[in-house]
Parts: C-alpha cells; structure tokens; sequence
C-alpha cells in the first residue's frame, strides 16, 4: 500500500486530508521501499493541525498561522521532521520520509515578510540565517518578530538550519545559493538604491565559491548580471547538454 501511495496509484486516503497534497508530492521524491513484499508499518504522519487548510486562509489568518508555527518550532522535537517506515522479520528495513510538517514547511510560502501591509509569505528557499547586518537589505526578510525570536533562539536556529536546510547567508558554504539566488533578485527587480549593495554581495559570493576545497555544481539554468548602457540587466544562461 506505501509503495502504491508513493506512486500516485491509490487516491488520496483518509488521513491525508488533515496533511494537504504537499506531503504526496514529498513522498513521490523520497527513496522507495527497501522490499516489495512484507508489510511495512509507521506509529504515524506528524502533521500540523490545520495545514490542509493553508490555501483558503486569507491574508490576517496566514499571517497568524505562520506567526504561531514560528513559535511551535521552538518546542516541536526535531524527530517530528521525519516519517519513519518500518519493516520487521529477518529482513528488516527502516525507510525515512518527510514527514507532513517538513513537508508543508518546505514547499509552502509560510514565513511573514517584513513588506506591505497585506501579507506577503517567504518560503524556507528564500530564508537566510544570519543577523541585520549579515544580510543585504535589498534581500526579502521575514518580518521583525520573526527575525528577533529566530536570533534569539539555539534551538530555532538549529531546526532551521540543520532539519530544514535553511543556509547562513555569511557560511562560506552557502556562496553557490547566494549566486543563484542574487540572480533571481535581480531579475524580479532591484532599486537602483541597493545596486551597489547587490554588486558588493555578488562579488563576495563569486569570491567564496572560488575558494572552496570542493565547489558543488551551480545550477543548469542560472541568471546573471551584465552591465549594459541601460544599467544592470539580468541575462539567462542554460548549462548546455
């Protein structure tokens, strides 16, 4: 039944309705079962307690309901990220999904900005670790209670950082994120104000993936700078085959 579900052969079940379609599609890219036969069981899908709902919240609801998911995580155990399946006998086998909190985490523009009077939602991809004067100001921020309770918390940080793969903007490691992501920026916009801010930072992280002991692929299709007469542009690049 897991491995059918995992597929997309069996229709939404029961319990997936308190999960929303985030955990399915997080399941269809997760490692298969070990065995196809032998029952394969779970104490459970943590979940958080109205995410299926997420999508027909208006405006002053997702801003409440990111606010008080940024404070779950404070206490939620990092154990509640992962959906463990389990298969006993002689062969046992012990397979690691997400669970539907890391799903809806991962995938879902949650996180309150700190732009506009209506609410504006980051998601985890567009989140950097790090404090006001680690990160540009040009980037998008969550708003201040947010940024305040995550400097101020180990445990938040740790969560963020080590379960969600949320990068430091000032790790060394995070240089080939930065690159791409200041590309995107670019190319949605960037006030001529922080031009030379967005110059500064994109030289930095340049500078950082050079010197790196093992520089990771940067992405296939990747936006980059060019001056031209009309100022800075953003231009396309696609990795050819």
């Amino acid at each position: 039944a897991w491995q059918s579900l995992r597929y997309g052969f069996l229709p939404t079940q029961n319990f997936e309705l308190e999960l929303g379609i985030c955990w399915r599609k997080a399941v269809a890219q997760s490692r298969d079962l070990g065995y196809q036969s032998g029952d394969y069981v779970t104490n459970g899908v943590p979940y958080l307690y109205g995410q299926a709902s997420y999508d027909t919240m208006n405006g002053a609801a997702r801003l409440a309901y990111g606010r008080l998911i940024i404070h779950a995580l404070t206490k939620i155990p990092a154990e509640a990220m992962v959906t463990t399946l389990s298969r006993r006998g002689v062969r046992s086998d012990y397979i690691h999904w997400p669970s539907a909190i890391a799903a809806f985490l991962k995938s879902t523009a949650w996180i309150p900005a700190s732009a506009g009077d209506d609410f504006e939602g980051l998601t985890l991809g567009q989140c950097w670790l790090g404090s006001r004067s680690d990160i540009p100001r040009f980037v998008p921020r969550p708003e201040r209670m947010v940024r305040e309770l995550i400097e101020n918390n180990r445990y938040l940080q740790e969560m963020l950082s080590g379960k969600l793969n949320v990068p430091a903007w000032s790790d060394p490691k995070s240089a080939p994120r930065r690159i791409a992501a200041l590309g995107e920026l670019l190319e949605r916009g960037i006030s001529e104000a922080f031009l030379d801010d967005f110059r500064k930072a994109y030289r930095e992280a340049w500078t950082e993936y050079a010197q790196l002991d093992l520089r990771p692929a940067l992405p296939s299709t990747l936006v980059i700078p060019k001056d031209t007469i009309d100022g800075l542009t953003a231009v396309t690049l696609h990795k050819s085959a």
